[in-house]
């Protein structure tokens, strides 16, 4: 068989057609969040954007964490219904890390007399909803993933972004302000997180 006839049938299969559809989704989303910021530098200082990059890095830390990785297993489940109790584990263990989280950033802030620490004080205090969050939202992508669900892995990505910078412009052209700046990613992620749940049609935990 030529490599022309073999490429053919290769692109003819369904999980070709989910990895264009997931990797399609990707390239748009990160498109959109690198082009943003050029747009945001007119508004915002470089102490905003180095406040949410900061914010970033702990949580894209911590979030990996929370789940104690139980969401990479989802995918690999023997069943639709197993699937669906490592996605209640995963949000129970996010939200459970999520507190002790929040407990930890209250002592540190109640011990350290560091100043930047002090100064940093009510933007650590975000972090564990965004841990929260972005715990949600890997833990559902896994799940989705299992329900062979590409198209909505591919939409919410999108939809997550899109969201993101949404909010983000919205607010500076009213309170170009750090706070802001961390909010417009915050009703993103809860935008993307719900846009998830209702095209997969999740039940209740119950």
């Amino acid at each position: 068989m030529s490599f022309r006839k073999k490429s053919a049938k290769l692109l003819k299969r369904q999980s070709t057609r989910d990895f264009a559809s997931i990797f399609s989704g990707s390239l748009i989303s990160q498109a959109i969040l690198a082009i943003t910021p050029i747009f945001l530098a007119r508004y915002y200082s470089s102490e905003a954007f180095g406040i949410v990059s900061l914010m970033t890095g702990i949580v894209s830390l911590t979030s990996g964490l929370s789940s104690l990785q139980y969401s990479s297993a989802i995918n690999t489940a023997e069943s639709k219904a197993d699937a669906r109790v490592l996605l209640i584990l995963c949000r129970r263990l996010g939200l459970y890390t999520s507190i002790l989280l929040f407990a930890v950033t209250a002592l540190v802030l109640l011990l350290s007399n560091h100043p930047t620490v002090l100064r940093l004080g009510f933007f650590l205090f975000t972090l564990p909803l965004w841990n929260y969050l972005l715990n949600d939202f890997m833990a559902t992508r896994e799940y989705a993933a299992k329900l062979g669900r590409y198209g909505a892995i591919s939409r919410s990505t999108i939809t997550k972004s899109l969201s993101i910078a949404s909010f983000q412009i919205f607010f500076a052209f009213l309170i170009p302000k750090p706070l802001f700046l961390l909010s417009g990613r915050f009703l993103g992620e809860i935008t993307a997180v719900f846009s998830f749940r209702t095209q997969l049609k999740i039940p209740s935990e119950s």
